[in-house]
């Protein structure tokens, strides 16, 4: 479900549902690496990063600063680094951000993520000022900012 920050906050108004993790997915930048992969790699912050199933962190922290991620052992070997904190990495993006590139550090590393790696589905983790900073080339709502997506949902009742 890709839905914006006001549109939680509205649904959430009645206390009835509680949203136990906001991941924000750019969906008019992404990575390029070059000569890697045929489909690129998607920039995503979660907010329980390291908390939750699906992103539970083998080694160091979630990504706080702008140039910090955290990633799966299968985008550091696609990317030609160990999955190891503190490896660094430059990264050309594509889209709106076309020509531009970005140089990273590792700063947590993911558990495997097996069912993404068989579908060819490279996620790179970042911080949410990563986020605000590239959301501002545009979303897929232009005029609302980052959007969430894949969000976790926990029901009071």
């Amino acid at each position: 479900v890709d839905v914006t920050e006001e549109q939680m906050d509205h649904m959430s108004a009645d206390a009835s549902v509680k949203w136990e993790e906001r991941q924000y997915e750019l969906t008019s930048v992404w990575g390029e690496p070059v000569d890697r992969w045929d489909n690129g790699i998607y920039f995503v912050h979660s907010t329980r990063m390291g908390e939750t199933a699906g992103v539970l962190l083998t080694e160091g922290q979630a990504p706080a600063a702008e140039n910090e991620a955290a990633l799966p052992p299968h985008v550091a070997e696609g990317l030609g680094i160990p999955a190891k904190v503190g490896e660094t990495f430059g990264l050309p993006l594509s889209g709106k951000a076309a020509g531009a590139s970005v140089q990273m550090v590792v700063s947590g590393v993911m558990e495997p993520q097996g069912h993404y790696e068989v579908a060819g589905t490279n996620m790179l983790f970042v911080s949410r000022a990563f986020v605000d900073r590239y959301a501002k080339l545009g979303t897929m709502w232009e005029d609302t900012g980052p959007v969430a997506s894949g969000l976790f949902l926990h029901f009071q009742d």
